[in-house]
């Protein structure tokens, strides 16, 4: 509920009952492949948790660590020692930024 925009006694136009059974442990699209060798995966925030997450893999299957950002942040891609992060601000613009990886 706390990530739907306010609105002013009304409630969210969203089917409350219509939940699933289950929730998917990754968002789509989920793989996102690093320079490095690396896998990154988005993994499905929970209402709970007030940040987005990603486990990096290496080539063996082994979870090297886990990213925390933002949840108004996501990455998009990687470059020659760099992560790509796209954020959105308050009134949907959204701005690309550029930090070193890893």
């Amino acid at each position: 509920m706390d990530s739907f925009p306010r609105r002013p006694n009304r409630m969210p136009d969203f089917d409350f009952t219509a939940f699933p059974a289950s929730v998917p442990p990754f968002q789509r699209p989920a793989l996102i492949a690093a320079t490095d060798g690396n896998l990154v995966i988005a993994r499905t925030r929970t209402a709970s948790e007030r940040v987005s997450r990603y486990d990096v893999i290496d080539r063996r299957g082994r979870l090297v660590r886990e990213i925390t950002i933002p949840p108004s942040e996501r990455i998009v891609g990687f470059g020659t020692g760099s992560v790509y992060v796209v954020s959105t601000d308050a009134d949907g613009i959204q701005r690309v930024r550029r930090h070193p990886w890893p």
